[in-house]
């Protein structure tokens, strides 16, 4: 280490020259919210549910200059519950600083994640950093892909933006042309079942979770406080959240994201989850998240999730088109890194067609 370079964690009074240098280097945050920046840094490191997010930094010349930060969540991997940090905002200021620097912020972040107790880490790693933290820091790319639906609400914007906008407009009406007939279906068949607009999470809700990650070989654990903290905090950023239920249960909840203004505004679907087997709250909730989403003049509603998911089939018979991974999803990797070990966590990962749960709310990008 240089004379007057430091490698530390976070202290007391860093926040606001670690937002100014996110802000600075990265489109931080990733999406709009309506609170002051430092705001937005506090609720999304001081005040997870997990603890105190982690965050490892490079200081020189008394400047921070190399950030790498980590939120420590609850992960179920088979039917296992583990502690396990989500690497986020990772960046530099390249006029000041070098790669080995960066990666002595990262190195930084997993010394102090090891004394927490963290027993598994994932990512969603730059292209850039990515052999670095296969080769280096023996995270492993668990080979799943993205995938990307669309629902059109307002075709005349939504095509105006396209290349070749009206053979693309005519081929989205063929392949989409008995959506409408299947959501009508879908909402006559729902007796029994109700969904609304709530602005929070109830206690009952973790109880509801355990049962759904039934589904799943890895789910970040989503309970009352985890789901609170994630999108009922204003902080966080607006987000619109559908409760399914069945009488008075818990079957299955949906969560928007509204982005943009005017003819670029659109609804993306951050988080979805429901009892399992029950496909038929999968399409009520999606068919209620259109009706919504046009109520707030969206031009789409759009789905980023993990291919051949298990609600895959939802989308497509609400009336949802799969959409070519844009560039820069094609190079998105998901990676773990199994920190303490475990065989039971390495049996896990190395399943062939491993189900897994991750949708836009389980990163940073909205």
């Amino acid at each position: 280490m240089l004379e007057g370079r430091v490698v530390r964690g976070y202290k007391p009074g860093d926040a606001s020259e670690i937002v100014e240098l996110l802000d600075r280097v990265l489109t931080w945050p990733a999406f709009e919210i309506n609170v002051p920046k430092t705001d937005f840094w506090k609720w999304k490191y001081l005040d997870v549910p997990g603890g105190p997010a982690i965050a490892g930094l490079v200081v020189d010349r008394k400047v921070i200059q190399c950030h790498s930060g980590g939120i420590p969540k609850g992960i179920v991997i088979g039917d296992k519950v583990y502690k396990c940090l989500e690497g986020v905002d990772l960046c530099q200021d390249r006029e000041h600083s070098t790669r080995e620097m960066l990666i002595e912020a990262i190195k930084c972040k997993n010394k102090q994640a090891v004394d927490r107790g963290i027993e598994v880490a994932f990512s969603f790693p730059l292209e850039s950093i990515y052999e670095t933290l296969i080769r280096d820091f023996e995270y492993r790319d668990l080979q799943v892909k993205i995938t990307r639906f669309v629902s059109v609400l307002e075709p005349r914007s939504f095509f105006r933006q396209t290349r070749r906008a009206f053979p693309k407009k005519i081929a989205y009406q063929l392949l989409t042309s008995g959506s409408k007939r299947a959501q009508e279906r879908t909402k006559l068949m729902s007796d029994g079942y109700t969904v609304d607009i709530v602005n929070h999470f109830d206690p009952d809700v973790s109880d509801f979770f355990l049962q759904a990650a039934e589904d799943f070989d890895i789910v970040v654990v989503r309970n009352q406080d985890y789901l609170n903290w994630r999108y009922a905090d204003m902080r966080a950023g607006a987000f619109s959240i559908l409760l399914a239920k069945h009488s008075t249960k818990i079957a299955g909840y949906l969560v928007l994201k509204t982005v943009g203004e005017g003819e670029t505004k659109a609804c993306y679907i951050v988080d979805m989850l429901v009892s399992p087997g029950q496909s038929d709250v999968a399409n009520l909730l999606l068919a209620e998240a259109l009706q919504h989403a046009g109520k707030l003049n969206a031009i789409a509603l759009h789905s980023w999730m993990l291919r051949d998911h298990a609600y895959s089939n939802a989308f497509k018979e609400m009336g949802f088109v799969r959409l070519p991974a844009r560039p820069q999803e094609r190079k998105t990797r998901l990676a773990f890194r199994n920190i303490c070990g475990l065989r039971d966590i390495d049996d896990v990962l190395s399943k062939n067609n491993l189900r897994v749960h991750m949708m836009l709310g389980d990163t940073d990008m909205v």
